[in-house]
């Protein structure tokens, strides 16, 4: 009530006026003028009076044109409280809105001061924020300037190790180059020593050929002979005797212990005749093919499975012709083949 005393005096003087008003008519608007209404009394008054009837007419007209003044009055003055009271209302409406204005405006200015509140409590928010962000840059910048120093040490490690490795790889090449240098130099005289064996192999099979030449010649002379050996041994085979199991190659009449240790001894001797090739391994081996004479001589040699390698086959061959004579052949063999290995 104070409030809107103090925002708006000359309103509530004017609703007070009003009120004052309203209750003015209300006092005023009593009948006074109706006459007092006689006292009745329990004593039982006799009065005769003599009524004029022109005047008790004029009476009664009287009577009834002041109560139909009386009503038109008091109309009049129903209608004019009506129209206070609608006044009033409207005044108390007006003092209503007034109010609600007023309370909208507080509301407002309320709110206005928690908005403003509020932004004062974002902008401390937005300050602390952004200090709490500074505070995590600077801890990131000096995280960052930490790794940067450890990838530098890194690199510089990394660096280091690749010149020593490079270093390295330099002297592996440079000794790459001297072991390449030295392996090509023992391949050229490993060439030469095998183009010096082949031209000496040449030189021997050149002989061995002759010689071969001249066994033929011998071999010649020697099948009369052997011949007459055949045409004795068949005599001796049909009177009964019948010779072991037959070896291996040309001819029969051998047993396998006597054919196995005739191949030992020729062996033996091929093995003593025997040059090593340079370079050659222990796991080589290949087949040899000798054909014999009666007396142990060689009529020809081959090779029937080679070792993969053609200095060591020429080199068997080679020691083989070199072994002739072998040992004599027993009984009726004219062929032998045996397994001659590297070692």
């Amino acid at each position: 009530m104070r409030d809107i005393l103090r925002r708006s005096p000359l309103a509530f003087l004017l609703a007070v006026v009003m009120h004052a008003a309203i209750v003015a008519f209300m006092v005023v608007g009593v009948d006074w003028l109706e006459p007092p209404k006689a006292v009745q009394s329990d004593v039982e008054v006799i009065e005769a009076t003599v009524i004029d009837g022109a005047q008790l007419a004029a009476q009664m007209e009287g009577i009834k044109e002041e109560r139909r003044q009386r009503a038109a009055k008091q109309r009049d003055e129903e209608q004019r409280l009506a129209e206070l009271e609608r006044r009033r209302q409207e005044e108390q409406e007006r003092l209503r809105q007034m109010e609600a204005q007023r309370e909208t405006r507080e509301a407002e200015e309320e709110q206005r001061q928690v908005e403003a509140q509020q932004r004062v409590q974002d902008e401390q928010a937005r300050v602390e924020r952004l200090r709490q962000e500074q505070i995590d840059l600077e801890r990131r910048q000096e995280q960052e300037k930490l790794r940067i120093q450890e990838l530098e040490a890194k690199r510089a490690d990394e660096d280091r190790k690749r010149h020593e490795a490079a270093a390295r790889r330099a002297e592996e090449e440079r000794r790459h180059k001297e072991a390449e240098a030295k392996r090509q130099e023992a391949e050229r005289r490993r060439a030469e020593e095998e183009k010096r064996l082949v031209e000496e192999e040449g030189k021997r099979l050149a002989a061995e050929r002759k010689r071969l030449d001249e066994e033929k010649r011998r071999k010649a002379e020697g099948e009369a002979r052997e011949r007459e050996i055949e045409e004795l041994l068949k005599e001796e085979a049909a009177a009964g005797g019948k010779g072991g199991g037959a070896g291996k190659g040309a001819g029969g009449g051998t047993g396998s212990a006597e054919l196995a240790g005739y191949e030992a001894a020729v062996r033996q001797k091929v093995q003593r005749n025997w040059l090593r090739p340079p370079n050659t391994t222990d796991d080589l081996n290949c087949e040899v093919v000798v054909r014999l004479l009666p007396d142990g001589g060689i009529q020809s040699v081959r090779i029937a499975r080679s070792s993969g390698n053609g200095a060591f086959d020429r080199s068997v061959e080679a020691a083989v012709l070199k072994s002739d004579p072998l040992p004599k052949p027993p009984g009726l063999l004219r062929e032998i083949t045996f397994i001659f290995k590297a070692k």
